[in-house]
């Protein structure tokens, strides 16, 4: 074999490796979120990335600003309480409508927790 296609051949090899392993990486990605929206089915109204990106601020409930409107129809934006950060003391529209709450952010259940089955 000349050396040419020694590296041609090492080449696919490598890129057929890359490839598969990212496929790997994408399948397991998407069954995750998949388990993320069953766990909160409001999830389903989000695109994959806009819920990894939600995912990937779950520490902080705050910033989730930017798909309110996505996850709940006519909230526009929320106040949480300065101690709790999980818990949401209002709630206003685009309208200017607001309701004082004092709600536990359920979706921080959905985003931080597993759900075990028992057989």
């Amino acid at each position: 074999m000349t050396r040419c296609k020694l590296l041609t051949y090492l080449l696919t090899f490598l890129v057929d490796s890359v490839v598969r392993r990212l496929i790997y990486l994408v399948v397991t990605v998407v069954r995750y979120l998949e388990k993320k929206r069953v766990l909160f089915p409001r999830f389903f109204l989000l695109s994959d990335g806009a819920l990894l990106t939600v995912l990937g601020q779950a520490a902080d409930s705050r910033q989730l600003h930017a798909h309110l409107s996505s996850l709940f129809t006519g909230v526009s934006s929320l106040q949480f309480d300065d101690k709790h950060r999980d818990v949401i003391v209002c709630v206003s529209s685009a309208q200017g409508v607001t309701l004082q709450v004092l709600i536990y952010l359920l979706m921080h259940i959905a985003l931080t927790h597993t759900c075990t089955h028992s057989t």
